[in-house]
């Protein structure tokens, strides 16, 4: 099988799942192109590369972007490029891949997409299209597996640092401060990257064909 991975794979959500994927049973053969090798901002570019590496079984899209800042204060390049990654990125991938045979695709999406968030106008309108997209990929191609997992704050990963700095710059709190909040839960803790990975494999690899559309909350119990 061919698995290939999209967005955190330098130390993210993504080399996490590659080295789940490294552990298991399955026999899969691992594609993690660099941002340069495959960036999903521009169309020709998932074109380009499914046409030299061929039709892939299953795809995590982990990509995402964010630029926290009030709206009065947001750059509105800043709202274009989060969208380019989080929205159209997946848009551009999924129409590349439509050229190939039925595969299944897993996509990490957040708990922003329900959750309005001070500061954070961009994410998550992004995170709210993005699910819209996913279900209406899913509802177009019904041959295909596509779900989305919907997760509050993962621990470890480089969007969570920024998180920490950015949100504490923001909103003028300290940075401790900010991390108990992202922790506001009945687990009172975040989520951990192997937790997120394994329901993500799980998706892409043993889940039943009826979930397809679904989009999976991991919000510890919020």
């Amino acid at each position: 099988m061919n698995c290939l991975v999209i967005g955190g794979t330098t130390d993210g959500i993504g080399a996490t799942f590659a080295k789940i994927c490294e552990l298991g049973l399955d026999n899969i053969q691992l594609f993690i192109p660099k941002p340069s090798e495959l960036d999903v901002r521009w169309s020709h570019s998932p074109v380009e590369w499914f046409n030299y590496h061929g039709p892939m079984d299953q795809v995590l899209y982990c990509a995402g972007t964010k630029h926290l800042n009030w709206i009065a204060d947001l750059k509105i390049e800043d709202v274009r490029d989060t969208f380019a990654v989080n929205v159209f990125g997946f848009i551009n991938v999924i129409k590349a891949m439509a050229l190939h045979p039925p595969a299944r695709i897993c996509v990490i999406t957040s708990d922003a997409a329900v959750t309005p968030m001070s500061a954070s106008i961009d994410y998550c309108s992004s995170k709210a299209a993005l699910e819209m997209a996913i279900k209406v990929a899913a509802r177009e191609m019904p041959e295909w597996h596509i779900t989305g997992i919907r997760s509050s704050a993962v621990s470890g990963t480089e969007m969570n640092k920024y998180d920490l700095e950015r949100i504490a710059e923001v909103r003028g709190m300290r940075q401790d401060a900010v991390a108990l909040r992202l922790q506001d839960n009945p687990l009172h803790r975040m989520i951990e990257r192997d937790e997120l990975c394994d329901l993500a494999y799980w998706l892409l690899f043993r889940s039943p064909h009826a979930m397809t559309g679904s989009i999976v909350e991991m919000r510890c119990g919020k």
